[in-house]
């Protein structure tokens, strides 16, 4: 009888495909949560009182943010590390889709759609978490991770 020894696998394999799960299902979430509102939100802001440009404004707030802040959002990660700055990105967020809940004027709606905007950054971070794991190998899985949500 030939002896077989199991297959050396990475340290962490586990943990790691555990990781990429959780992360995959946080940025799909996360998407959904972003698009899923444009249909609606110039309905949204006019039962607030606002206008359709402000509507326009609204969305656009939340993609200004976003390319405002990846830079120095960038930068507190080189010093704090990628989970925190994770962490940070989705309680941010969450907390900013949450307020959108509370009765709000108009002109609250840029404000809340630009820390949405601020929050989504953790999208990098996911992707920088899943590519410094050890054995890294299995590309199509992070492109999908990027670009499906788009």
């Amino acid at each position: 009888m030939i002896r077989r020894d199991p297959v050396p696998t990475p340290a962490g394999a586990d943990g790691s495909a555990r990781l990429i799960r959780t992360l995959t299902l946080t940025v799909f979430l996360q998407w959904m949560g972003a698009t899923a509102i444009v249909p609606m939100l110039p309905v949204y802001i006019r039962r607030l009182g606002g206008s359709d440009a402000l509507a326009g404004v609204v969305m656009a707030a939340f993609f200004a943010a976003g390319v405002l802040f990846q830079y120095p959002i960038g930068r507190i990660t080189d010093r704090v590390g990628r989970r925190p700055v994770l962490v940070a990105g989705l309680a941010v967020y969450g907390a900013a889709s949450l307020m959108f809940l509370a009765p709000i004027v108009p002109s609250a709606a840029i404000a809340l759609r630009s820390l949405q905007g601020i929050g989504q950054f953790f999208r990098g971070e996911a992707t920088g978490l899943i590519v410094q794991l050890p054995g890294w190998r299995n590309h199509a899985v992070l492109r999908a991770l990027i670009v499906a949500p788009m």
